[in-house]
């Protein structure tokens, strides 16, 4: 009998959402909502998602998550998006690729048409050796290939 009551409790405790997340029953409700928008391709809805899910506000902390919203975002020309992958791979201890980083950055740099980034662009460039800034270079030109096609040039 104390099998079957073990079974039962396990399979409830497992089945409760905020068991895992940790995060209140309204906050999953709106998390929810945004995950349709942003599956509906609402940039806005992409990269609260993406924040969300970077600093565990309001969603379960997952930079997987984040950096897969953020992603969504970028594929449809988000300079901010493309910022905040550049800070999840140069900043997050467990994700630190500085060659992703400097890509990301100077493509987000150069789709936003500013130098609003250029300090961390600079932080990020002086942990590059010469290899891996040829690398990060090489990147970058690919990654503007593949995220400039949906952005709107204003005249």
């Amino acid at each position: 009998m104390n099998k079957i009551a073990f079974l039962f409790f396990f399979i409830f405790i497992f089945s409760q959402e905020t068991f895992f997340t940790n995060v209140p029953l309204a906050h999953a409700n709106q998390t929810q909502k945004l995950i349709r928008l942003a599956e509906a391709g609402d940039i806005d809805a992409q990269m609260r998602l993406g924040y969300s899910y970077r600093s565990g506000k309001g969603a379960w902390k997952s930079l997987w998550r984040s950096a897969l919203w953020f992603e969504k975002a970028a594929i449809q020309g988000s300079p901010e998006a493309l910022y905040n992958l550049a800070l999840l791979n140069s900043e997050e201890p467990t994700k630190i690729n500085y060659v992703q980083a400097y890509a990301y950055i100077t493509v987000a740099m150069a789709l936003d048409n500013t130098l609003k980034y250029f300090e961390e662009k600079k932080e990020i460039a002086a942990k590059l050796t010469p290899n891996n800034f040829r690398q990060a270079q090489e990147l970058a030109a690919e990654y503007y290939e593949k995220y400039s096609k949906n952005v709107d040039y204003e005249e």
